[in-house]
């Protein structure tokens, strides 16, 4: 059954289940609300809460009009934009009280995964990124025709230098392969239909002046007839059923367990559409299934960077030196929030851990620790306290049992493996 309508109270383990899946921590230095919620009522809560209004960064024109011929000063600040960027997003992080809309904003991010480098323009960037966080858990049909129109997603398929042109069959292709329904779903006639309507753009990254001039002649795309333009484009493309079922496979991954229910995908992709291709009710439905809920799914997916990271410092309550600095800190751990590795995106679950990877972890986990305890050094070695950061810690009982005459504090909680895991 897809939706568990017992409407029973939440026990505690299931209520720091969603909360890993849906957000980086528990509110630091606050207990768990009383179990009154029943899992409809933390679902709607959690999915349908107005994000709050991010505050704009304002770049100058010294920091995203682009020279041809540009100077070690001119490159200088390009990059400063790019760090100015990177601490704008990890404010958002940071201090959101609607971690959900973060997490939806880094799923897109894995999915159109544009890169910094391959846009150059600073401002181009930044106005895809502002978009997209203001469209993460709007609906499907919105999110496209942004990306579509999106000189920073469009400059990051093309291979162009300095001009887009639009021209590039491989662009339309990976637009539709990467995007939308997928490898082996399109026939090369699509690709071309696609190809048609790039050519009318123009993209200057130097200027950052984005221009289209219309084609509305009839073409075939999946097998319809259509007045080519950006609208007819993006609802054939919705149209196709692999679109659905393709992005709620991501979902399902991102939040729920590394191999989709296939019967579900089916159920929840029809939703999907009948919806109008709105998120939110895609994800009430999706965190509603009782295998989002069940004990197996629990502590099983591994935490990326950046909720590792964000996670351990909204839990200790963590004075940062800069924003800047966590960006970097970031990036140590594989995880550049502007720089993904690829059109593929970031990794997933296991793929995150490699000996380096694990090993930059740890030293983080060790560092984050130590200043804790120099902060606290009372609590920092307490047999009691150690247990209590435990049980709010980890989401399964510790690899390691902490030995209280010998512990390290603190540290072995948050160096126990189970802390990877979410």
């Amino acid at each position: 059954m897809l939706i568990c309508s017992d409407g029973y109270a939440l026990s505690n383990g299931e209520i720091r289940h969603f909360l890993s899946r849906t957000g980086f921590s528990l509110e630091a230095g606050k207990p768990l609300s009383p179990q009154t919620l029943t899992r409809e009522q933390l679902v709607h809560d959690t999915v349908c809460s107005d994000p709050a209004v991010v505050p704009p960064l304002v770049l100058t024109p010294a920091e995203y009009i682009l020279n041809p011929n540009e100077s070690q000063q001119e490159k200088r600040l390009r990059r400063q934009a790019g760090w100015r960027i990177r601490a704008w997003w990890v404010s958002s992080l940071l201090n959101s009280r609607t971690p959900i809309h973060e997490k939806m904003h880094l799923f897109w991010n894995d999915l159109f995964s544009v890169s910094f480098r391959k846009v150059k323009n600073p401002q181009l960037y930044y106005q895809f990124q502002s978009q997209l966080k203001a469209l993460a858990m709007t609906d499907l049909k919105q999110i496209l025709t942004m990306a579509i129109n999106s000189p920073a997603v469009l400059l990051n398929l093309d291979a162009g230098e300095k001009h887009f042109y639009g021209n590039n069959e491989n662009l339309a292709r990976e637009f539709l392969e990467l995007y939308t329904v997928g490898d082996g779903h399109f026939s090369e006639q699509d690709v071309r239909t696609l190809t048609e309507l790039f050519t009318a753009w123009r993209i200057d990254i130097y200027t950052a002046r984005f221009s289209k001039q219309p084609v509305n002649r009839q073409a075939v795309f999946f097998d319809r007839t259509i007045t080519l333009n950006d609208r007819n484009i993006v609802e054939a493309i919705l149209s196709h059923p692999q679109t659905s079922r393709l992005l709620i496979k991501r979902l399902w991954r991102y939040f729920v367990s590394p191999e989709p229910d296939p019967v579900l995908v089916e159920k929840l992709s029809r939703e999907f559409r009948e919806s109008g291709f709105q998120i939110k009710p895609l994800l009430e439905s999706m965190f509603l299934t009782d295998t989002f809920w069940d004990t197996g799914n629990r502590a099983t997916l591994i935490k990326s960077p950046v909720e590792l990271l964000i996670g351990t410092i909204q839990s200790l309550d963590t004075l940062v030196p800069s924003l800047v600095s966590v960006a970097r800190l970031l990036r140590e751990l594989g995880q550049d929030l502007i720089v993904p590795p690829g059109v593929n995106g970031w990794p997933e679950n296991s793929r995150w851990i490699t000996s380096g990877s694990l090993a930059r972890r740890q030293k983080m986990l060790r560092k984050a620790a130590d200043e804790w305890s120099a902060r606290n050094p009372l609590s920092s070695t307490r047999k009691a306290d150690i247990e209590s950061w435990a049980e709010r810690l980890l989401l399964l009982e510790p690899a390691v049992r902490p030995d209280a005459d010998k512990s390290s504090g603190l540290g072995e909680v948050l160096l126990d493996p189970v802390y990877q895991l979410k």
